[in-house]
């Protein structure tokens, strides 16, 4: 349902500071990836930058971009059950389409008993070997798709900071995102914590979330109690990968059925797949009580990174499901796919300085954030595939766009707590809430002897900061945002009221200026950056404590006065004339 929060986002965003990029002969290349023998095309494969730590994969349907050095980097092509490719960018550039050629594989004579123990013991060495995985940092490229009745209703992109643990994603800290949402019957159908859900999601744990699966189990009398393991054959190419299929004794929707590739060697995981039908167990809730979920089928892979160092670390992760939603409309078919895409391990992005109220979702955190064309640009997303264009047309006709350079949000579902500064826009007193609970207390403000209920008003503001490297170059975006979640004002409206508040958070915005000179001056390090903000935040807090404690609060109109001259000087704004005081 929409948060119709109090206070309105301004949308007015502006870009300042961007400093130079050093200019580096790179080349984006497309491609796609087929099946030698039958062309079709090998979905999510892998595609990674010989000798370094870049990579991407394909979309659904083989396609893929990268950003290489054409006179020097090699690409190479890993797909489970196929022969591993290397391949010149040179030549991928000329010749776009990317043929591997599926692995020999060695049938094994269908055994009478197919439950001998060494399959079993194979499965409990790789249960016990991803139970000693290392936690681990990567980005994370996480996409989704959602359609209702055959209509997308929901596309999802977003970038991460993933904390893992083996085959755990243990927490996603979010860097950017762009959202596309439609109404189908002027109702939204929006997955609000996605991500939280597949961070709950580990192989190796046993829990009431998702259904049982043949790792959870480390001792072969227990799994065979509960699977039956079959032998499908081992490559006979240099990856030696055995391929095992286990099904669940139980059919009631309460255990995944699983196919693995492991190295036949060492029994570590290359990729799993997980497949339930008619679940009975399953992670997610309707939207309100009275609505119900009704058959769901789902379907998880893991494919894990070809690591010598680091045994089991996730490269990418698929999920799809598909249920019908059932309310008083009546009922409705949904599907969804995503990917999580880990690439750069050890490596993190440096995440934007901004404090979060603890209840904002992703979906909040996404709407807020301003578009960063050049991070879009820049940074490895999935190739749209001919239906994800077809859809996007479709959102930026019917529905709403967020993070696009078509942005449309001019939807009660992207209503915010928090606004950006602007020339253009004045906050009014009416969007601050009046109801909020008690804070701590704090003194009132003594001036001229008169004592002014400072416990009564609130006004807290925050410097965003976003700081990107590329190619050797740092850029930053900075913007000054009332926080309406910390903000309060519980005094009467007077016709003071709202040039005190506009004056408040025009102080702000020149901490926020004299921030972006420095930056622009001085600043190229990280660490120096964010002290120079640190600095900032802290003028901030004391000037505006200046300023509260000389206006007492808006009340002494001298005081007033000097502040919005001192304003008008630096912005060219007079509060007091726009304001008719």
């Amino acid at each position: 349902m929409p948060d119709r929060s109090n206070l309105c986002c301004m949308r007015w965003l502006f870009w300042l500071g961007l400093l130079p990029f050093s200019v580096i002969a790179q080349t984006t290349i497309t491609g796609r990836v087929l099946d030698e023998a039958s062309k079709e095309p090998l979905p999510y494969c892998s595609v990674r930058v010989a000798g370094s730590r870049l990579g991407t994969i394909s979309n659904e349907e083989g396609t893929f971009s990268i950003r290489v050095d054409a006179d020097w980097d090699t690409l190479v092509f890993s797909f489970v059950g196929y022969n591993k490719r290397a391949a010149l960018a040179s030549s991928v550039l000329r010749h776009p389409d990317v043929m591997l050629m599926r692995a020999i594989t060695e049938l094994h004579v269908l055994e009478v008993r197919p439950e001998q123990e060494a399959l079993y013991g194979s499965v409990v060495r790789c249960a016990k070997n991803i139970r000693r995985s290392k936690n681990s940092i990567a980005k994370l490229y996480f996409e989704m798709n959602t359609h209702l009745n055959g209509q997308p209703v929901e596309v999802l992109a977003c970038f991460y900071n993933a904390r893992t643990d083996g085959p755990h994603i243990k927490s996603l800290d979010l860097k950017q995102g762009r959202i596309g949402i439609a109404p189908q019957e002027d109702r939204y159908f929006v997955s609000l914590d996605m991500t939280k859900a597949m961070c709950l999601f580990d192989v190796r744990d046993p829990q009431v979330k998702f259904p049982m699966n043949p790792l959870h189990y480390t001792s072969v009398r227990v799994l065979r109690k509960h699977y039956r393991v079959q032998d499908l054959g081992t490559t006979l190419d240099s990856a030696h990968l055995q391929h095992l299929r286990l099904e669940p004794r139980d059919t009631s929707g309460g255990s995944f059925h699983m196919d693995m590739w492991l190295d036949a060697t060492t029994g570590e995981p290359r990729s799993m797949s997980l497949s339930c039908k008619h679940c009975t167990v399953q992670p997610f809730i309707p939207l309100v009580p009275e609505d119900r979920i009704q058959q769901l089928n789902m379907r998880i892979q893991l494919t894990f990174k070809e690591d010598g160092i680091n045994a089991n670390l996730l490269d990418h992760l698929e999920l799809a499901y598909d249920l019908r939603y059932e309310d008083n409309a009546g009922e409705r078919q949904v599907n969804t796919t995503a990917v999580m895409h880990l690439y750069e391990h050890n490596a993190a992005f440096i995440l934007p300085v901004f404090e979060y109220d603890d209840e904002q979702n992703d979906y909040r955190k996404i709407t807020f954030q301003p578009y960063d064309s050049v991070f879009w640009a820049t940074s490895p997303t999935l190739v749209r595939t001919a239906a994800q264009e077809k859809d996007r047309e479709f959102f930026s006709q019917y529905g709403t766009l967020t993070g696009s350079t078509r942005i449309n949000t001019n939807k009660p579902l992207f209503e915010s707590n928090y606004a950006w500064w602007s020339p253009d826009k004045r906050i009014s007193l009416k969007q601050l809430p009046s109801d909020a609970a008690d804070k701590s207390p704090v003194p009132d403000i003594r001036s001229k002897g008169v004592a002014v209920p400072a416990s009564r008003v609130n006004l807290e503001a925050q410097i965003y900061l976003n700081v990107d490297t590329l190619n050797g170059s740092t850029r930053h975006f900075s913007a000054t945002v009332l926080d309406g979640f910390r903000s309060y004002y519980r005094l009467p409206e007077e016709p003071h009221s709202d040039v005190f508040l506009n004056i408040f958070f025009d102080l702000c915005e020149l901490e926020r200026m004299a921030l972006e000179a420095k930056l622009l001056k001085t600043a190229s390090e990280i660490a120096r950056i964010r002290a120079l903000h640190t600095e900032a935040v802290a003028n901030m807090h004391r000037n505006t404590a200046l300023y509260l404690k000389e206006t007492q609060l808006g009340k002494d109109t001298k005081a007033l006065l000097r502040w919005n001259k001192k304003v008008k000087e630096q912005l060219g704004i007079d509060n007091i004339a726009l304001f008719k005081l």
